[in-house]
């Protein structure tokens, strides 16, 4: 034990009282043990300037819970993705938008567009042996949301698809379609729409409940028999970008219900963004690891990811505000 009257140790004291702070009251063990952290990386310098940066802005000793899994076992692990879930949530705001000025969503996938995505004429899909044809995404999608969300919205959306071939090169390009859609119908308002449980439009979702654990059931219960897997409902927080702040904060709230949820990797850098994969590691999940990356400080969704044996799939998210629907917004 410590020599408390030590005045380099009354330090560390006042450093983790200072640390917790803003957290929930805590037992004399945990602070014990948060002190004994702190006082390990006092003895390592090069450490503890990275704790003390850090300390300003997180509660990192005593919630450990954010950015590092609290322990090995299963319950610890889904308290840990509850954690950063909830306070992922709370952080989640829509741009303060002007008159004219929209709310700027792009998605990149390595992965085919939806089944009922109205692909442009081509004679070919590109190979996966193409350089080349590897360097685009293979679908994405660019939305301009409207300061007044029933107004009219606009898409732009495409897929890679083969040019030519210059000598044994096969070639690429990205054939486009655009679309404008009220309050952000861009599926539901087609001829033939989707089945509801592949989408989550603001119009469609409006009659979703705002409570996550309701939220969870509702959605989860809608995915069909024939497609049980627990990581849909990834996928349905994933294509939740277009919904508003306050139901983008439920659907992350609503993560923590999932069964086997935890935090997949405690830093993962995609896109120079750097987060936390939340999700369902390959052994909860059929053998297939599915996870949502989100930005610890303004609670975004980064990317969405799937682990199928030796292959990968990612969905990779940028935001903005434009000031023109149709153009990027600029920076």
């Amino acid at each position: 034990m410590p020599d408390v009257d030590d005045p380099e140790v009354d330090g560390v004291d006042s450093i983790v009282r200072a640390v917790l702070a803003d957290t929930p009251r805590m037992t004399e063990e945990s602070f014990a043990a948060g002190r004994e952290r702190v006082l390990a990386q006092r003895r390592k310098p090069r450490q503890w300037l990275r704790i003390a940066s850090v300390a300003a802005g997180v509660a990192l000793v005593a919630t450990t819970a954010l950015f590092i899994p609290s322990s090995d076992t299963e319950l610890a692990e889904t308290a840990s993705a509850a954690s950063v879930l909830d306070r992922a949530a709370s952080l989640v705001r829509d741009p303060d938008l002007m008159q004219n000025q929209f709310r700027y969503v792009s998605l990149e996938s390595t992965s085919p567009p939806p089944l009922y995505y109205e692909m442009p004429p081509s004679s070919e899909r590109p190979p996966p042996s193409s350089k080349q044809c590897d360097s685009l995404p293979m679908y994405a999608e660019q939305t301009w949301i409207p300061r007044d969300p029933a107004a009219e919205w606009f898409q732009l959306s495409g897929v890679r698809q083969v040019s030519g071939k210059v000598g044994d090169e096969v070639k690429c390009d990205f054939r486009t379609t655009d679309r404008a859609a009220e309050h952000g119908a861009f599926a539901t308002a087609r001829p033939n729409p989707p089945p509801a449980w592949e989408i989550l439009e603001p119009k469609h979702a409006a009659g979703l409940p705002r409570d996550p654990e309701a939220m969870y059931r509702k959605l989860s219960a809608s995915v069909p028999r024939a497609n049980p897997s627990l990581g849909n409902f990834l996928l349905f927080v994933s294509r939740g970008f277009m919904l508003p702040a306050d139901m983008r904060a439920t659907l992350l709230r609503a993560t923590k219900y999932l069964p086997g949820v935890t935090v997949t990797q405690e830093s993962v850098t995609i896109d120079g963004r750097t987060g936390i994969a939340v999700g369902l590691p390959a052994k909860a999940n059929g053998g297939a690891q599915q996870d949502i990356v989100i930005d610890p400080k303004d609670g975004s969704l980064i990317a969405y990811r799937r682990f199928v044996d030796n292959q990968k799939s990612i969905d990779v998210f940028t935001y903005g505000v434009a000031e023109k629907s149709g153009e990027k917004p600029r920076g």
